[in-house]
């Protein structure tokens, strides 16, 4: 299937710290794109003509707010669908959420997402969920609560939750907390379409990524178009064997113990690449989304 969505990552840096994160976000991530790359991106996917939207989101894209302004004016403007995901962070009060809103309902923003997660740390002061949602409501821009569900049952004390991706920050702060709503095959990649990726993020690093921690190419060295063209995973040394049998053939191939008691496909595959980071720098990357403090490559 071909390309239909490039999601804009446009910082690692967050105000939060949530445990739940697959991207590290964090206060003390500091990579964020310039308006420059930013109108890069928009350019390249312009080139391609089966993408249909761009998401901007972070980290908080909030937090480098006219960039995120300017670049959402520039994709209506090529034609794309926008939007836009954040965890409401600035709606400190109603008049507040509404100018932090106004703007992005005058530029044409069609889609809000507003994390409301329950592994945030907890904050003082109004649910500013609530109010980046009454904001949006006011001004006419199609929202939604992006949130991870209440735990269904409770298996050995831990929450089950069918919603949640062990990868990234959640593999370490919620190991041992929360457990898969089933048994996961460690065969397979169920949450990625490796084969034919539908969507990809660009990162600040210029890194193509097909999920937090694989990249595919960099905008860098080439043009989005490029990357997509060139993309073969049956001779890539991680996706290959991600496609023949998952994490646990990824293990296997390349001479990695597969950690055992990992709790879902995903948690699995993140502790294999950890091992792997340094053999393949220019894949397993960048740093920042293994919680590492570096450049795009280690």
């Amino acid at each position: 299937m071909p390309l239909t969505a490039v999601h804009l990552r446009l910082t690692y840096r967050c105000v939060h710290e949530c445990d739940h994160c697959a991207h590290w976000g964090a206060p003390w991530q500091d990579a964020a794109m310039t308006r420059i790359e930013v109108m890069r991106v928009l350019d390249d996917a312009s080139e391609i003509a089966s993408v249909e939207s761009i998401r901007f989101e972070g980290g908080e894209p909030f937090l480098y707010y006219p960039i995120l302004l300017e670049g959402i004016r520039a994709a209506r403007a090529r034609g794309f669908r926008v939007e836009v995901s954040t965890s409401g962070s600035w709606a400190s009060d109603p008049a507040a959420a509404i100018e932090w809103l106004a703007p992005l309902a005058s530029s044409g923003v069609q889609w809000i997402g507003i994390h409301d997660d329950r592994f945030r740390p907890p904050a003082p002061g109004p649910d500013r969920t609530a109010l980046a949602m009454g904001a949006a409501e006011i001004l006419g821009i199609p929202c939604f609560v992006e949130r991870c569900g209440p735990p269904t049952t409770r298996a050995g004390g831990m929450e089950t939750d069918r919603s949640l991706l062990l990868r990234g920050r959640a593999a370490d702060g919620l190991e041992g907390r929360v457990a898969p709503a089933g048994p996961e095959a460690l065969d397979r990649c169920g949450h990625e379409d490796l084969r034919s990726p539908r969507r990809v993020h660009v990162d600040p690093y210029g890194l193509v990524l097909l999920c937090p921690g694989i990249a595919i190419g960099s905008l860098y060295w080439d043009t989005l178009r490029g990357v997509m063209e060139q993309y073969a995973p049956d001779r890539d040394p991680v996706l290959a064997p991600l496609l023949r049998g998952g994490p646990e053939a990824l293990a296997r191939e390349l001479g990695v113990e597969l950690p055992a008691g990992e709790a879902s496909a995903c948690q699995a595959c993140y502790r294999v690449r950890e091992a792997l980071r340094e053999r393949f720098p220019d894949r397993l990357g960048p740093p920042a989304v293994y919680g590492a403090r570096g450049r795009a490559f280690a």
